[in-house]
């Protein structure tokens, strides 16, 4: 079905190619609403005619020829542009489909073309719309195999100020329990159990490190844990 929607969204784009499965898949389901449309103008048909019979009067099938018309119109130039793409996929010009002209084996002649696989690499018409859809997804499958291959390295944080406590010791890389002491300015002041407090911008909080309820604070190369229950 996305082949057919694609073809009527490039209802008038005559040029580039087109693989096998866009114009079979299109004509596929064109002839599929052709002929249920064309039933159900059948079926409505039935009840004019049979009317004009019993009034003995002369009636065309109205819905069917509304139907014809209407279908020819909206349809016909899609399925000419997916046709001369198809041709272009072979290397031939869409001028091509005249030669169903020729009685009997020039439609012969076409459908083998719109059977017949795309031609490899490019042409004058544009790139074989095949080898480009197995070469995104080949670059794709590149790409996500160089990203995991790939060392993650450990994120930088800005460290935060800290400031000393004159009365104890700072305790470095220790797992330290802390509480805040004030927010202002968009600044959380973290105090530690060691005695030692330092401000966190609040803009860093979200993008600290977190394992579990625990939160990795830098502080001037060394790390301390905090627990995320406390800063939050």
């Amino acid at each position: 079905m996305k082949y057919f929607t694609y073809c009527l969204m490039h209802y008038a784009d005559f040029s580039g190619r087109a693989t096998r499965s866009e114009y079979w898949f299109y004509m596929l389901f064109y002839n599929i609403f052709y002929w249920v449309g064309t039933m159900v103008a059948n079926i409505l048909d039935v009840q004019v005619l049979v009317g004009a019979r019993l009034m003995n009067q002369f009636a065309l099938p109205p819905y069917s020829i509304l139907f014809l018309i209407g279908y020819s119109l909206a349809f016909t130039l899609p399925s000419l542009a997916v046709t001369c793409r198809r041709l272009h996929d072979v290397g031939k010009s869409g001028w091509f489909m005249l030669i169903s002209l020729i009685p009997i084996v020039g439609i012969i002649w076409l459908i083998v073309l719109l059977w017949t696989d795309s031609q490899p690499g490019g042409n004058e018409y544009g790139e074989n719309p095949k080898e480009e859809n197995d070469g995104n997804v080949f670059d794709a499958v590149q790409r996500v195999q160089q990203f995991s291959s790939q060392q993650i390295s450990s994120p930088q944080f800005s460290s935060p100020q800290i400031q000393k406590n004159t009365y104890s010791a700072p305790a470095s890389n220790q797992n330290a329990d802390a509480r805040i002491i004030r927010v202002m300015n968009d600044v959380v002041s973290v105090g530690m159990n060691d005695g030692s407090f330092f401000d966190v911008n609040t803009s860093e909080l979200d993008f600290m490190p977190m394992v579990g309820d625990a939160v990795f604070v830098y502080v001037n190369g060394d790390s301390k844990i905090v627990t995320k229950t406390k800063l939050f």
